[in-house]
């Protein structure tokens, strides 16, 4: 498994969709772009932000539940691309008892987000959004979107929390 930091949600243009970026750890330092939903970036951007809605949002009130119910969120586990789509898992304990939850990877990394916890990248996750040719490669040598030939995002606008009033 590879250690992911979370570098945040962007736009990407000109189609503005939403994307979250992670980031290798260590090494190369490549960059992993997972296209998500406006709700599920808005969620992930307010968690990474420290933003304080009036009511729960869904990753508040996961937290809440399991922190109420002595349980806490070990990690987070990017684990495959299958058919174009991510997945991901949840490593939770508590309780003397360990248990692995099959999430998407947007609300697993709202979680992450939320709770300061560790995002991995497994090996069954590679591919796809992974630059596999060099920096900014994808499979077949083909552009990632939002990733330059350096690995750094590029035509990505950041996605913000609205400022209170």
């Amino acid at each position: 498994m590879v250690e992911m930091h979370l570098v945040g949600v962007r736009v990407e243009l000109p189609t503005n969709n939403p994307i979250v970026l992670l980031r290798e750890a260590e090494g190369e330092h490549r960059v992993l772009p997972i296209f998500i939903g406006a709700v599920e970036a808005t969620a992930i951007a307010f968690a990474l932000q420290g933003v304080v809605t009036p009511r729960p949002m869904t990753h508040d009130l996961m937290r809440d539940l399991l922190t109420e119910l002595g349980f806490t969120l070990d990690r987070v586990t990017i684990t495959e691309l299958r058919e174009g789509t991510f997945f991901a898992e949840l490593a939770i304990s508590g309780n003397g008892k360990t248990f692995a939850v099959s999430s998407r990877p947007s609300d697993a990394i709202a979680l992450a987000a939320a709770w300061h916890v560790a995002v991995r990248r497994g090996g069954g996750a590679r591919g796809g959004g992974r630059p596999r040719h060099g920096r900014g490669r994808g499979r077949g040598g083909r552009e990632v979107p939002g990733v330059s030939r350096a690995g750094k995002p590029r035509g990505l606008r950041q996605l913000t929390a609205p400022r209170a009033r």
